[in-house]
């Protein structure tokens, strides 16, 4: 550690008292020295040349730091004692700073030297400020940043709030934000969407391994109101958060889950499912089965497909559209036999329902006609605690008989069931 700390000192030091009474030939001969042994790939020849003019001439050119922290650098790679590494290593960013300081540092540097401050020092606590600070510079003209430096960034702010500081949620959704900003500017760019989709989904998983020590449902409602929910890849992570912590009773769950419905990217029959689902529990049942609508031909299993029919069933019952509910739940069967019982069943408690509603009260075997349609539904589920429900309310022998009705004899129920069964009847007893 000495050793760099008096390396670094020597370098600025000498930098700061250099004079440019240097004979030309001298510089000469020193540049023609570092320049082969550069070509030559002898950068340990080559950073000695170039020594020389960060002493003696610091202001000669940029291209000379160029070759410097390019020759410091490719000695560090091959250097075997860990302590002579972090002295190369340790003069690669001295010399990127004078460069800085002599003739400035282009876009391209700026993201090269903050890459390798995640390469060489992300472990290194004692450099996570100035790392940190690089990367702040990068992040200024957000159409120059390199891809790496997506997850290299956020990796350098996880190792600070693991090893130094936990960062405040506030805090690490405005660095997220600047990464996006930078995200949209390499769309724009036309910059292979496969490419940038990996880099940011990268970004996504280390933003939440960040963040998730400072977030609960509390901080994530705060979160949610000062952000604006209609942005994407905000509603995405909010979404998922809450889902995480459990937070799905909270208005700003199914805001997060509607900004993701409406955006082509994120539309999928899940989240609309879940947002159908949760407009159900909540009694806007018409919006639920709005919803329902929308996500029946994004399902592609075909027994996820009967589930949606069903679910949709239980909402036009609700709503008390009660022959919408029976096509849905026959939808149910046709699209898988799977759920053959539980729609039979179901559809047969609807007509068990409706007697009150339906009854015409001038005959009686013709008014509990829809207990035995019911019993044929519960026959077909294998129901049969539904069918002993069911029989229990035919009619007596002796009344089908006082109506001049037998069993087995073809009836027709009205009202909204509209559907033919045979005269059942039960004894007196």
């Amino acid at each position: 550690m000495k050793t760099k700390l008096l390396l670094t000192a020597v370098l600025f030091g000498l930098c700061l008292s250099a004079t440019a009474q240097v004979p030309q030939k001298e510089v000469d001969t020193h540049l023609v020295l570092a320049q082969d042994y550069m070509r030559q790939k002898n950068y340990a020849e080559a950073k000695k040349a170039l020594h020389w003019f960060f002493t003696k001439v610091p202001d000669y050119n940029k291209d000379i730091y160029i070759m410097g922290y390019k020759a410091y650098e490719k000695v560090a790679e091959v250097e075997s004692s860990a302590a002579q590494k972090a002295v190369y290593l340790d003069s690669m960013i001295t010399v990127f700073r004078l460069k800085e300081k002599q003739f400035g540092l282009t876009d391209r540097e700026y993201n090269n030297l903050a890459f390798r401050y995640y390469k060489y020092f992300r472990n290194d606590k004692s450099r996570y400020d100035e790392a940190i600070a690089t990367f702040e510079k990068v992040y200024e003209n957000p159409e120059s940043v390199i891809l790496n430096n997506f997850p290299a960034y956020l990796s350098i702010i996880r190792q600070y709030s693991a090893k130094v500081e936990q960062l405040s949620a506030p805090a690490l959704l405005d660095i997220r934000a600047v990464i996006a900003q930078a995200e949209v500017k390499k769309r724009e760019a036309g910059t292979d969407p496969a490419k940038l989709k990996r880099f940011s989904d990268l970004v996504d998983q280390l933003f939440y391994e960040t963040i998730k020590p400072a977030l609960n449902c509390e901080v994530i409602a705060g979160i949610a109101s000062n952000e604006k929910l209609t942005q994407y890849d905000f509603a995405r992570m909010v979404f998922a958060w809450s889902m995480e912590f459990e937070c799905t009773s909270f208005d700003y769950f199914e805001l997060a889950a509607k900004t993701i419905a409406n955006n082509p990217e994120g539309k999928n029959a899940g989240i609309l499912t879940l947002l159908a689902k949760k407009a159900a529990a909540d009694g806007r049942y018409q919006e639920s089965i709005e919803l329902f609508q929308d996500a029946l031909p994004l399902v592609t299993d075909s027994l996820k497909k009967a589930n949606t029919h069903m679910d949709m069933a239980r909402v036009y019952s609700l709503l008390g559209e009660k022959s919408s509910a029976r096509s849905a739940a026959f939808k149910a069967i046709e699209t898988s036999e799977e759920l053959s019982s539980m729609a039979y069943s179901f559809v047969a408690n609807l007509y068990m329902g409706s007697y009150e509603d339906c009854r015409e009260n001038e005959k009686e075997t013709v008014d509990r006609a829809i207990f035995m349609a019911a019993y044929d539904l519960f026959q077909k589920a294998m129901d049969f605690e539904g069918m002993e429900a069911a029989k229990a309310q035919f009619p007596t022998r002796s009344q089908a008989f006082t109506e001049r009705y037998e069993d087995g004899e073809v009836i027709d129920i009205g009202c909204w069931i509209k559907v033919k069964t045979k005269v059942k009847t039960r004894s007196s007893q």
